[in-house]
C-alpha cells in the first residue's frame, strides 16, 4: 500500500499489458481509453529513453560509426569490382547493406519503372535460345543502356551472384528486328 498525497491510502497492482487489457474490457469505454492512453504514454516515454540513451563512454557510437564505414568501404569495393552495373542496382546494393547498420531507411529502394527481361525470356518470346539472344546482343554491341540494364542475378547452375544484362522493350524489338533482317538475308 502506498499513501496518496491527499493521505487515503493506495493500491498499486503490477501487471502485463495483456493482463491489463482484459481487465479493461469489463470496465466502461471511459476507463478502457483511459489505459489505452497512459499504456500508450508509458511506450511512448520508454521509446524515448532507449532512443536517447547514450554510452557514457561513447564507444557503442563508435562502434556504429566503425561498422558503418566498414560497410561503405565493402559496398566501393563491391561496385569496383562490378563496373557495369546500373543505378538503380547499385542503389539497391546501398540500399541493403547500410539500412541494416543505421536502424532506418536511410537509402530508399529504387522505384523500377519498365520491366526488364532475361535472355531465355527473350528467347522464348521470339522462339530462339537464350545463346542466340546473347550472341546478337554481343555482336551488335546492344548490351547498352539503350536497350537494357546491368543487373546481379543469381547463376543458374550455381551458388555465385553474377552480373546479367537484362533487356528493356527497346532491346527487345531491336533483337527482334536483327533477327527478321537475318532471316530476310538468308
Amino acid at each position: 500500500m502506498d499513501k496518496k498525497k491527499g493521505g487515503a491510502d493506495q493500491v498499486v497492482i503490477v501487471m502485463t499489458y495483456k493482463q491489463a487489457l482484459r481487465v479493461a474490457a469489463r470496465e466502461s469505454k471511459a476507463v478502457r481509453r483511459s489505459l489505452v492512453d497512459k499504456l500508450e504514454s508509458m511506450q511512448q516515454q520508454l521509446q524515448q529513453k532507449t532512443t536517447t540513451k547514450k554510452s557514457p563512454d561513447g564507444l557503442e557510437e563508435f562502434r556504429k560509426a566503425r561498422a558503418l564505414k566498414m560497410t561503405v568501404d565493402t559496398m566501393k569495393d563491391l561496385f569496383d569490382f562490378l563496373p557495369h552495373l546500373a543505378p538503380e542496382a547499385k542503389q539497391v546494393v546501398a540500399a541493403s547493406l547500410i539500412n541494416p547498420v543505421v536502424g532506418f531507411s536511410a537509402i530508399p529502394l529504387p522505384v523500377i519503372d519498365e520491366h526488364h527481361y532475361s535472355a531465355s525470356e527473350v528467347g522464348t518470346m521470339l522462339g530462339i535460345s537464350a545463346n542466340k539472344v546473347g550472341r546478337i546482343a554481343n555482336t551488335y554491341m546492344l548490351k547498352t543502356e539503350k536497350y537494357g540494364k546491368w543487373f546481379i542475378d543469381k547463376s543458374a547452375h550455381s551458388d555465385k551472384q553474377v552480373e546479367t544484362f537484362r533487356y528493356n522493350e527497346a532491346g527487345v524489338h531491336k533483337i527482334e528486328e536483327l533477327i527478321e533482317g537475318e532471316r530476310k538475308a538468308a
